[in-house]
C-alpha cells in the first residue's frame, strides 16, 4: 500500500513542523524544576521519530523543504530544515541554509543546534570546516564528543587561530572549549589570559583554570578576578562569576560573606528598582548553589515576598524536598513586584526559576522542622545529599532537569573529565553514562 503524493507532502509539513516546535519547546522543559531525565528522553525520542519520518519521505521532504526557503523563516524552522539537510546529505540544502544563517545573525543559534543535532558525517565536517574558527570552537564545544578525535580538532582549530591575530570571539571561543573539554595542555593559555583588558574574556580564563586543576596562586588570581566582576557592571558576567565562586572556593561561607558585601554595596547605590530587584534574586540564587543550610533561614522568609519561586528553588537545590511530593506546594500567584522592562518592545527574558512551582512557606517550615536534624552546618549539600562525585552521577540521571546544569559543573570540578554534554540529544547522553561511571571511580 502506498500512499498519495498529496497526503506525503501533508506528512512532510507535519514532521517539519513537530521537528521544529518540540526543539523551540525543549528549552522551556530544560528548565524543569518537576521532570528528570526520563522526560527528556521522551521528548527527544518524539523529535527523532520527526527526523527518522522525515528522511524516509526524502524524495517529497527535499523539493518540499527547499521551497521554504524562499519565505521568511522562523528559528525553529531553519532547525529543522538545516538538521534535515545534513540527515540526507543534501549539500545544496545546507549551503543555503547556511548562506540564510550567515545573513540573518538572529539565526546563528538555530544552525549551530541543527550542527549540533546531526548525526556525524563527512558533510556535517565539511560544513564546520568552512565556518570562521571562533564558530567552529563553538559547535566542538557543543557536541563534546570523543576525546582523542576532539584533541586532534583542538589543536588544529589552536594552529589556525594562531596563524592570525584573535579577536575576542575568537579568544572566548577558545577559553570556552578548553574549559569544556578540560584540555590540559592549554592551562598556560588560560592563565595568561586572566589580566585582559576584555572584562569577558577575563571571566572565560578564570572559569578554565580553576576547571584545569591551577596551582594555588593561579587560583587566587581567578577567584580576584571573579570577584572583581561581581563589582563590575555587567549583570551577565556578574552571575557567571558568583556561580564560579560557589561552585570552586574551597571555604563556601567565605565565598557568602565576600559575594554578599559586594552585592549589599551595589545595591545601595542603584537608582532603579529593577536592578535592585535582580540583585536580591541573585543573593538567593547564590544561597542555593553554594549548599550550605545556614542559608535556609533566609530563604524560608523570601518564601512569601517577590522572589518566592527563586527561593524555593535554592531551598529543594540545597534539601532534595520536592514542593509537590513533600506538601509545601502553593498557589500560583503573580510576583508581589511587578518586573517591567523599560523598553515595551524588548521581551523579558525567562528566570531559570520560572520552571519551578508556587511554594507554600509554611508547608516548608513543617518539612524543615521534620527533616532539619539529618543536615549538618559544616558540610555542603546537594539534593539534600552530601556533595560526592558518586552522588552526583545518581543525580545527574534522576534530578530535575533544570539542575542538570549545576551538576555537570560539579562533576567536571571533582573528576577533571570533560564536561557531560547536559543539553545534547538524550540518546547521544546515554552513551556517555559508561565514560563517567569510569572517570569517578579511577579517582
Amino acid at each position: 500500500m502506498s500512499i498519495d503524493t498529496g497526503t506525503q507532502l501533508d506528512l512532510v509539513d507535519q514532521y517539519a513542523d513537530v521537528l521544529d516546535l518540540n526543539w523551540r519547546r525543549r528549552c522551556h522543559l530544560m528548565r524543569s524544576h518537576v521532570v528528570n531525565f526520563s522526560a527528556l528522553v521522551n521528548w527527544d525520542e518524539r523529535i527523532r521519530i520527526s527526523m527518522t519520518a522525515l528522511k524516509e519521505l526524502d524524495a517529497c521532504a527535499r523539493p518540499q523543504l527547499r521551497r521554504r526557503l524562499n519565505e521568511p523563516l522562523l528559528a525553529g524552522e531553519l532547525f529543522s530544515i538545516g538538521l534535515y539537510g545534513f540527515l540526507v546529505n543534501d549539500t545544496d540544502l545546507i549551503q543555503a541554509t547556511n548562506a540564510i544563517a550567515r545573513s540573518l545573525p538572529h539565526l546563528n543559534a538555530a544552525w549551530f543546534a541543527a550542527m549540533q543535532w546531526a548525526p556525524s558525517s563527512d558533510c556535517l565536517q565539511q560544513t564546520i570546516g568552512h565556518l570562521a574558527v571562533d564558530q567552529q570552537m563553538e559547535i566542538l564545544a557543543s557536541r563534546r564528543g570523543n576525546a582523542a578525535k576532539s584533541t586532534i580538532q583542538i589543536q588544529h582549530l589552536f594552529e589556525r587561530a594562531n596563524a592570525a591575530p584573535m579577536n575576542l570571539e575568537t579568544i572566548r571561543a577558545a577559553l570556552t572549549l578548553v574549559r569544556v573539554m578540560a584540555d590540559k595542555t592549554r592551562l598556560s593559555v588560560a592563565n595568561y589570559f586572566l589580566s585582559h583588558e576584555h572584562a569577558g574574556v577575563r571571566l572565560d580564563a578564570a572559569r578554565a583554570v580553576l576547571v584545569l586543576g591551577s596551582g594555588r596562586d593561579q587560583r587566587h588570581s581567578s577567584f580576584d578576578v571573579l570577584i572583581s566582576l561581581v563589582e563590575g557592571e555587567d549583570f551577565v558576567l556578574r552571575e557567571l562569576a558568583i556561580q564560579s565562586l560557589a561552585l570552586h572556593w574551597d571555604d563556601p561561607q567565605v565565598v557568602r560573606t565576600k559575594v554578599t558585601t559586594v552585592l549589599q554595596r551595589l545595591a545601595d547605590r542603584c537608582p532603579h528598582s529593577d536592578e535592585r530587584y535582580e540583585l536580591a534574586r541573585l543573593y538567593l540564587r547564590m544561597l542555593g548553589w553554594l549548599g550550605q543550610v545556614d542559608g535556609i533561614e533566609v530563604l524560608v522568609h523570601n518564601l512569601n515576598g517577590p522572589h518566592r519561586r527563586t527561593a524555593a528553588a535554592s531551598l529543594s537545590l540545597i534539601t532534595g524536598s520536592d514542593p509537590l511530593r513533600d506538601g509545601w506546594q502553593g498557589q500560583a500567584a503573580e510576583s508581589l513586584q511587578i518586573h517591567a522592562d523599560s523598553d515595551n518592545d524588548h521581551i523579558p527574558s525567562i528566570h531559570a526559576e520560572h520552571g519551578m512551582l508556587w511554594p507554600d512557606k509554611t508547608g516548608f517550615e513543617r518539612w524543615w522542622t521534620q527533616n532539619a536534624e539529618r543536615f549538618d552546618a559544616k558540610r555542603r549539600y546537594f539534593a539534600g545529599n552530601s556533595l560526592t562525585a558518586g552522588m552526583l552521577e545518581q543525580a545527574y540521571w534522576q534530578s530535575p532537569l533544570a539542575w542538570r546544569p549545576w551538576i555537570a559543573e560539579h562533576l567536571q570540578r571533582l573528576t577533571h573529565q570533560a564536561m557531560m554534554p547536559w543539553d545534547a540529544p538524550a540518546w547521544l547522553q546515554k552513551g556517555s553514562n559508561a565514560s563517567l561511571k569510569e572517570s569517578i571511580y579511577v579517582q
